[in-house]
Order: structure tokens, then sequence, then C-alpha cells
């Protein structure tokens, strides 16, 4: 069989997924398909626990995040969405938080969970060749809490 066939290339997708898996079950990272309007157990257990819970979408485009800017303040739970609207395959890389979500492809929806405990402005990239090139990054700000650097 050629490293070009179908199998090859099913294999390295599956090879892909389950380190992508392992890697997300060691950081404590849970992506999963998001539902228009869902509510569920995370939620709950953020709330309970005190901490404050953000929702926000990306619809990644040719060769945009919209919107590029995403805010929130230190300490909150964030539930990124993410959404390929465009034609080509996509990813999102969140420099300085270690996370990577990447084959998006057209149509896909994905959710991203994580705590924004760490303030400062931190780079949204696509490292899919020419996409940063061409524009396609943005930026988390996570605002410290007062008091607190």
């Amino acid at each position: 069989m050629s490293e070009g066939s179908p199998g090859a290339a099913a294999r390295s997708v599956l090879a892909l997924l389950v380190s992508a898996a392992l890697l997300a079950g060691a950081l404590g990272l849970r992506a999963r398909p998001a539902e228009r309007g869902e509510r569920g157990a995370v939620a709950g257990v953020a709330a309970m626990s005190g901490r404050p819970v953000a929702d926000r979408v990306i619809r990644l485009t040719e060769y945009a995040y919209e919107p590029a800017v995403i805010e929130v303040r230190q300490g909150t739970r964030l539930r990124l969405t993410l959404i390929n609207a465009g034609r080509e395959e996509h990813e999102l890389e969140i420099a300085g938080y270690g996370l990577e979500v990447a084959g998006l492809r057209p149509g896909t929806r994905v959710r991203l969970i994580f705590n924004a405990d760490r303030p400062g402005r931190f780079e949204l990239a696509c490292h899919m060749p020419g996409h940063y090139e061409k524009g396609m990054r943005g930026v988390l700000v996570v605002h410290p809490v007062e008091g607190t650097r």
C-alpha cells in the first residue's frame, strides 16, 4: 500500500485523533460538538464552584476569526464554540495556554472548554499553510482580577 493511499490516510487521521484525545485528557480539556442553546453539566459545575462562565462563539472563515478579539476576566471558565464557516480546513491555536484544535473541516463545530486563569494577551492563530500570513489571527484578552498581576 502506498503512503498516499486512503488506508494510510485513515490510519494517520486515527493516530492524530487518538493522540489529541490523550493530550486533552492529560490537560483536563473537553472538546465536543456544541449544540445551539445547550446548557449542560459543565455550566452547573462551574456555577456551583463560584467560577464565572463565559460562552463565546468564534466563526472561522477565509482568512479570519470572527470576532478577532475575545475578552474575559481572569478566573473565568471559558467555553469557546468554534464553527468552521469557511470553505477550507482551519485550526485555532491559543499561544500561551498551549491549546490547539486542528483539522476543523468546513461545517465542523467544536467546543473547547478551559479556565482562563492567566491574565494577559494571547494570540489566536491558524497555522494551516498560508492562513496566518493572510491574516487569520486574533487575540484572547484575559483581564486580571483587581488586586492581582
